[in-house]
């Protein structure tokens, strides 16, 4: 459990703070370059839409550059070339009183942060806890409610050590905390086809609509389908997906491991070399 050690008395708060009134998008900066910034522009609008507040596109290119300066000007990352950014849009300042009122201006914060790579996944299986709702925009709701979650399975489980979770809802899979999850089935079940990656669909709720998933979905190179536990045994390979790692191969989920230099995977990477802000 983590221990409070700062105490500050402030005349009034952001409402991202006070009410969770915020969502974010976070996008690597490769080279002066960032992948698929329209569609992570549209996420954004619609996470602001969800709370009344209209995005105008003259923002669009503004922000756009905004990043592009925070990246060049960030110190951290190795050459300079490679960094994650967060933008985070709250209901701006927050004084007593739950509804945002005419003298609310919206905020947008920008973070740099180096990237880190990391090596292939080794994940462990959780039921996640809550309600399912539809995840159409990165709410920082959301993301708390996954961290209760975390804490529930880290004190049943006595976990001493941070461990990754790949989340299902009675028996569905959904994603990890942090990214998309695609499944490559070696051999034929009820619901999917052998031979191609698949991914879990967002019907029914607790899927985000991610921008790297959406890609490969309109590429034809992922199907998205019902994906549940008893078929993990029928899976070759599996990838995580998201604006930070783009492709992380899967080690071992549960009980089952995988080669994370499955041939099927280097196709995915190829695709993404083709477009800009790829770091492949």
């Amino acid at each position: 459990m983590t221990n409070a050690t700062n105490i500050e008395i402030v005349s009034h708060l952001d409402r991202g703070i006070s009410y969770g009134e915020s969502c974010f998008e976070t996008v690597r900066v490769i080279k002066g370059a960032i992948f698929a910034w329209p569609a992570h522009w549209q996420r954004f609008k619609r996470g602001g839409n969800a709370f009344g507040i209209d995005l105008a596109e003259p923002l669009d290119d503004q922000l756009n550059r905004a990043i592009l300066e925070a990246a060049s000007q960030f110190q951290g990352a190795e050459s300079g070339d490679d960094c994650m950014v967060r933008i985070t849009l709250t209901g701006g300042i927050a004084m007593r009183g739950l509804l945002p009122t005419p003298a609310s201006t919206p905020h947008i914060f920008i973070q740099c942060a180096a990237y880190v790579a990391q090596p292939p996944a080794q994940l462990t299986v959780a039921e996640f806890p809550f309600a399912l709702q539809a995840r159409e925009a990165k709410f920082s709701s959301d993301y708390a409610l996954t961290l209760r979650a975390y804490q529930q399975w880290k004190v049943a489980q006595q976990w001493h050590d941070p461990v990754e979770i790949l989340i299902h809802h009675h028996g569905r899979i959904l994603s990890t905390m942090s990214a998309n999850i695609l499944l490559f089935y070696k051999a034929p079940t009820q619901t999917v086809h052998e031979g191609r990656w698949h991914t879990p669909t967002r019907e029914g709720g607790g899927v985000l609509k991610g921008i790297v998933r959406d890609f490969f979905l309109a590429q034809a190179m992922v199907t998205e389908s019902l994906c549940e536990l008893p078929m993990l045994s029928a899976i070759e390979a599996a990838v995580l997906c998201n604006s930070g790692c783009f492709v992380r191969p899967v080690a071992a989920i549960g009980g089952h491991t995988f080669d994370p230099e499955h041939p099927a995977i280097e196709p995915l990477k190829q695709r993404l070399a083709c477009e800009i802000g790829s770091p492949f």
